[in-house]
């Protein structure tokens, strides 16, 4: 709905193999599910499901179009105590290594987020970290940012933490742009139960290639 001029085709990441899936190599819970996504090259826009897309993404993936490689975007993080966050990432380029390098038995008790790691790393490599929010407007908080309402320039809402969408559906712009699935019909009460059910958080990964967006998601989707 907010992807115009574009083709769209949805690409899952799984445990299940077959034609049409990638399948994921660490198979991790949680938010390190998402070292999977760093095997992706290019220009490349990762967002957490738990996203509302209320505006045109058009300049969102332009953004990645046009990121040097040596520039990696990430979301300047809500919280006071932490610097990075990665509801949002945005890269142009290879950074296979990201992945290559990961070793759960060391990262996972070394750092208490996959973005510490992420962001800890590029640091090391001489990689600039920049804000998303400095490039792109209408970026905000549900928690911080939408207690009176949606704010009139808002593009993407980000969920982090609890509540997510589907707990605050009474609302009425989250029920508009939050209910409705990849044909445009409303999702059923059993699929909205069932992505509840999952404890773990997942992604959608953008892979942009040449006006083509290939959609690959971790494990469930929604639609975009």
């Amino acid at each position: 709905r907010n992807v115009t001029g574009v083709q769209t085709c949805a690409l899952p990441i799984s445990d299940v193999p077959g034609d049409g899936h990638i399948p994921l190599i660490t198979n991790l819970q949680s938010w390190w599910c998402m070292i999977d996504v760093f095997r992706t090259t290019g220009p490349t826009v990762v967002v957490g499901l738990d996203t509302i897309f209320v505006s045109d993404l058009e300049p969102l993936f332009q953004l990645a179009e046009e990121c040097p490689e040596n520039v990696f975007y990430m979301i300047n993080a809500f919280k006071r105590n932490v610097k990075w966050a990665d509801g949002i990432q945005v890269w142009n380029g290879d950074y296979k290594w990201l992945f290559n390098e990961f070793n759960p038995d060391i990262d996972i008790p070394k750092y208490d987020w996959i973005q510490h790691r992420t962001s800890n790393l590029l640091r090391k490599r001489g990689v600039i970290i920049k804000a998303v929010q400095d490039e792109l407007s209408g970026v905000y908080s549900y928690k911080h940012h939408c207690k009176n309402g949606l704010p009139n320039d808002a593009r993407i809402i980000l969920f982090h933490g609890t509540p997510r969408p589907d707990d605050v559906m009474h609302i009425d712009w989250v029920k508009k742009n939050w209910a409705i699935n990849e044909i445009g019909n409303k999702r059923s009460e059993e699929h909205t139960s069932e992505l509840q059910s999952h404890s773990f958080i997942s992604y959608a990964v953008f892979c942009l290639k040449k006006k083509k967006i290939t959609i690959q998601y971790s494990q469930y989707y929604y639609a975009i």
